[in-house]
């Protein structure tokens, strides 16, 4: 047994700091047109580190748990058209139909419930005196109203996707 896919987790967890640290270079680079690539580490310094992580822990949880619930009900499709329904229900149009329809509702879910978090890293490099918490509920509260425009942002790369997806096939 393999201890590479646990490990590679541990550290993307420990590594994660670096994408705040990306964050934090481009927040500056368009706030003040002015960067440092030395931003992309400046959350490895004391004190800063443990911060980060906490806030990551916190997104990552935030967001996985509730995306676990949007996608049950996919996994308890998938899992019984395997296992309980007898028969060629399996390669059938009817449960590819039927699959596709709850992989889309399961996405279009975590998406839209993830729009409430949409602002959380940029909060934290604005001001880096709050707490995970404290980042979250402003994040809530500037999107409270702004939902409507992420999710016109967010949806109005559909299409590059739907390209990507007929594109694909003629690659292969």
């Amino acid at each position: 047994r393999s201890i590479g896919i646990p490990f590679s987790i541990i550290a993307a967890f420990f590594f994660s700091p670096i994408i705040n640290g990306y964050i934090r270079l481009y927040y500056r680079a368009a706030c003040y047109g002015e960067f440092e690539i030395s931003d992309t580490f400046y959350y490895f310094n004391a004190g800063r580190y443990g911060r980060a992580l906490v806030l990551n822990l916190n997104y990552l949880l935030r967001m996985l748990l509730p995306a676990t619930l949007f996608y049950a009900p996919l996994i308890a499709y998938e899992i019984i058209s395997n296992n309980l329904i007898k028969g060629d229900f399996y390669g059938s149009t009817l449960y590819h139909d039927g699959y596709f329809l709850f992989a889309v509702l399961s996405s279009l879910c975590t998406v839209l419930y993830s729009l409430r978090y949409f602002t959380v890293f940029t909060v934290s490099v604005d001001n880096e005196m709050l707490s995970a918490d404290q980042v979250f509920q402003c994040s809530r509260y500037i999107m409270k109203n702004n939902t409507g425009s992420a999710a016109k942002l967010i949806f109005s790369f559909t299409p590059w996707l739907l390209l990507c997806l007929l594109v694909l096939p003629a690659q292969i």
